[in-house]
């Protein structure tokens, strides 16, 4: 995909985004600053919605790029460069410079990205983000999910009288 609109170099690579980014970072703002934000927090000032939109899209295209940076590491480790990363509207491309050597070097490259973004939501854990593994949840889920599986007293079907 050709760049568009140059971003700079990180690490050797070149970084650009296709125009659509920012048809997607103006559309995300919109979106919560003008539809989401209002309906969950009405009667706020709208200065204070489009305060938390424009940088929630921003770290939206930031998340983007952290999820496309993280392929060059392991590219670079199997040997093949990184030539360039490109953001578009629906993600970003990472252009190696060489196939990878083996299906499972390929593979590793392929996953690095998607991994960047579970490190990121266990490392939110810390900070009030979700939180697994706390006392009693695993028993708790259980539970609700024994008491969805029996019917509703009142609705069970009544018994079949032989005839």
């Amino acid at each position: 995909m050709r760049q568009t609109v140059p971003l700079g170099r990180m690490a050797g690579i070149r970084i650009g985004m296709h125009w659509s980014v920012l048809v997607m970072v103006i559309l995300i703002g919109w979106l919560l600053g003008a539809q989401v934000l209002p309906a969950m927090t009405p009667h706020q000032l709208a200065v204070a919605y489009w305060a938390v939109a424009v940088p929630c899209a921003a770290a939206f295209m930031a998340a983007l790029l952290a999820h496309e940076l993280a392929h060059s590491p392991v590219a670079r480790r199997y040997g093949g460069p990184v030539t360039s990363i490109t953001l578009w509207a629906l993600g970003g491309v990472a252009e190696l410079g060489s196939e990878p050597p083996t299906a499972r070097a390929d593979s590793r490259i392929a996953t690095a990205g998607p991994a960047t973004g579970r490190r990121a939501d266990i490392g939110r854990a810390g900070c009030g983000g979700p939180r697994r593994g706390r006392p009693g949840h695993r028993r708790r889920r259980a539970r609700l999910a024994r008491r969805d599986e029996r019917p509703a007293r009142g609705l069970q079907p009544a018994p079949r009288r032989p005839a």
